[in-house]
């Protein structure tokens, strides 16, 4: 080991090394973006005060090129440097606002693309199976068509009406014995039930003397879980 020594005379240096600690800030994350939450506040608040330093951080370097120029007699250096200092603060306070501002901006748009791309899949994905579901049952119970088509047939229970139903030949005993229980209810109503080998099993027509109303499985779930997503 190398040994070094000193005289009396001389005196010891001693380096001191500073370790700098690197700050990482944290990404935003989605629910901070919402100007209710406390964590926007608070990004909020920090942002004004980088702002507020800054700003007195130039105005610091204005007092000091101000107070030369005075010196030095120089008038017109003196009122060119102090505005040129003030500028340049809040030229710099303004770009750091509005790449702020554009940054949170790009955050919420990304965050709303996203939220909304999932509750589409979501949407389409409950239809498949809902979908799937109900077409199971009707296979195995064909009587189950008869519970969709009630509020269609409730909107059309008008006297003297003459109402038209098109639909595939495997429910026309189904229909037929549901509109002379209707028929019970309203002695003047009048009904056709035409079979339709072209339509699918899950599609049902129904037309009166005011109105013509459809029902498409895939369409009704479809506006069903819509309006339930817009509940929530």
């Amino acid at each position: 080991m190398k040994q070094t020594t000193t005289t009396a005379g001389e005196k010891r240096k001693i380096v001191v090394t500073k370790a700098v600690s690197h700050v990482h800030s944290s990404p935003i994350a989605v629910d901070e973006l919402s100007p209710d939450n406390p964590a926007y506040k608070l990004r909020q608040k920090d942002f004004e005060t980088l702002r507020q330093k800054v700003i007195a951080t130039a105005q610091a370097e204005a007092a000091k090129i101000k107070e030369k120029a005075y010196q030095a007699g120089e008038q017109e250096g003196y009122a060119k440097g102090y505005q040129d200092g003030k500028l340049q603060g809040e030229l710099l306070a303004t770009k750091l606002e509005q790449e702020a501002q554009q940054n949170l901006a790009n955050s919420i748009l990304t965050a709303k693309k996203y939220i909304s791309a999932k509750k589409n899949e979501i949407v389409a994905f409950a239809v498949e199976m809902a979908e799937a579901i109900v077409q199971h049952r009707l296979d195995e119970k064909p009587a189950e068509i008869l519970s969709l088509l009630e509020p269609i047939l409730f909107k059309l229970e008008k006297p003297d009406q003459i109402i038209t139903i098109r639909a595939h030949e495997k429910y026309h005993e189904l229909l037929a014995a549901k509109m002379e229980e209707k028929k019970k209810e309203f002695l003047n109503l009048r009904y056709i039930i035409l079979n339709d080998k072209q339509m699918s099993p899950y599609e049902v027509t129904v037309e009166s003397n005011e109105s013509f109303e459809t029902l498409v499985l895939q369409e009704e779930l479809h506006k069903f879980l819509v309006r339930l997503g817009e509940k929530e």
